[in-house]
């Protein structure tokens, strides 16, 4: 099985165009709320709002669907007896005919899915959220090297293109939170930092499979520039996603991947106990490192 496989089939992507221009399309609400981002698979689309996958779309002649429950649980009832359901000999009597009172049914209703899904984001994916959103070259995200469904693969956060003088280049980034990922940033002694091993283990795969990687992407691009909505999110994108797609801008991959370490304060930034492990990080990856302590302000560079 290839470590990376994406792109969706072309009558897929025409029959999610013609839903988002269909009229009180459910799809196009999705593509236009900037706060979402959707990642292409293989043959499949993941809908992502802080880092919880709020919609998967399969093809098999239609659009096929699937969401977790707990994502459509109303955050604001409208039954108006409020939240408590009454209870009877130990059994809750939950009122089946009103169950759209209780649950989203309708998937326009993409507030409520999204308010839903907040106490189920981690912090660290929150982080990433925030600098996916503010990054218009971000490619894609929850990037599994192997097959997606096993969670002990290989993966990183997000991938960005940037620009170099022979094209552009498939840049892969893994992140951490200051405070929830101490163990893997911080090593006593001559110790090596397990997020070092971690990139290492990303850098081989992607020397590995430099071609699959490629093709796999030039085909996200293409997917990403012919899908209505999508190509139109960022000019620059845009313009960026068309040349990728003529032949003119050619991509590559960066077989060095790059750690954003996010989520501390100053004194945290600064203080003895943290200043010994920060170096060490910086040693072994030099400018391939960030330390932002806040996710908003990190900047992926475009070119």
């Amino acid at each position: 099985m290839s470590v990376l496989n994406r792109g969706l089939d072309d009558d897929f992507v025409e029959a999610l165009n013609r839903e988002y221009e269909r009229g009180g399309s459910w799809w196009k609400g999705f593509v236009d709320d900037k706060e979402l981002f959707l990642a292409i698979r293989r043959n499949y689309v993941n809908v992502y709002y802080r880092g919880c996958s709020l919609l998967k779309l399969k093809w098999n002649g239609a659009i096929l669907g699937e969401t977790h429950y707990k994502y459509l649980l109303r955050p604001k009832l409208t039954n108006g007896h409020g939240a408590y359901l009454d209870v009877r000999d130990g059994r809750v009597d939950f009122p089946v005919k009103k169950v759209g009172d209780f649950f989203v049914e309708d998937l326009i209703g993409i507030n409520d899915l999204k308010q839903a899904a907040k106490p189920y984001a981690e912090t660290e994916k929150i982080g990433v959220h925030e600098i996916v959103s503010r990054n218009w070259n971000v490619l894609d995200v929850e990037i599994a090297f192997g097959e997606s469904a096993n969670l002990s693969a290989p993966r990183a956060d997000f991938a960005v293109l940037r620009k170099t003088e022979k094209g552009e280049n498939i840049v892969f980034f893994e992140a951490k939170h200051f405070g929830k990922s101490k163990g893997a940033l911080r090593a006593e002694g001559d110790a090596e930092p397990k997020v070092i091993g971690q990139i290492g283990r990303y850098a081989d795969l992607l020397r590995r499979n430099r071609k699959t990687i490629i093709d796999s992407y030039r085909r996200v691009c293409c997917n990403l520039w012919n899908m209505s909505g999508v190509n139109e999110r960022n000019p620059e994108r845009h313009k960026l996603l068309h040349g990728i797609v003529d032949g003119s801008i050619q991509l590559h991959v960066d077989e060095e991947p790059e750690l954003v370490v996010f989520g501390f304060d100053a004194d945290q930034r600064d203080g003895k106990n943290w200043g010994a492990h920060r170096e060490k990080l910086k040693s072994q990856l030099g400018s391939r490192v960030h330390f932002v302590g806040d996710s908003k302000n990190f900047r992926c560079k475009a070119n």
